[in-house]
């Protein structure tokens, strides 16, 4: 996939998600939908060959999206399951799309030094300078 072809997948799927999180308080929070169901909906054969992503998206549409527990809903009271906002949706995107490693420094060096910022925030304390600094 090409610069050009992420970018517009890009947007498609964000055209997608904003579409759905617009008019996620019409939908029932939990769906109305037996397992014998949502079993015939998947109970193809996996594909011998790639599909193209419009057709994953049209499926993702088609026959998970209405399927889920709705999460977002105003409604939704989940106990450990946060709603999603929207602005971490987009943080893990791009944190997808950096895919840093903070187990070693060398692997991830800005993940690594954020990650001890924001654990040292949560503690209160100072960061400590670096011996190299």
């Amino acid at each position: 996939m090409d610069a050009n072809e992420f970018r517009d997948l890009g947007h498609e799927v964000v055209n997608l998600l904003s579409d759905y999180l617009e008019h996620i308080e019409a939908k029932r929070v939990f769906p109305d939908v037996e397992p014998r169901t949502l079993h015939e909906l998947f109970s193809e054969s996996l594909p011998e060959n790639p599909s193209s992503p419009h057709d994953v998206l049209a499926e993702l549409e088609q026959k998970l999206l209405p399927y889920c527990t709705h999460v977002g809903h105003p409604g939704y009271m989940g106990l450990i399951t946060p709603s999603p906002n929207p602005m971490g949706v987009i943080a893990d995107f791009i944190s997808s799309a950096l895919n840093q490693n903070v187990g070693a420094y060398s692997i991830g060096p800005s993940a690594v030094a954020l990650e001890r910022r924001a654990t040292h925030a949560r503690l209160q304390r100072p960061v400590p300078r670096e011996q190299n600094d």
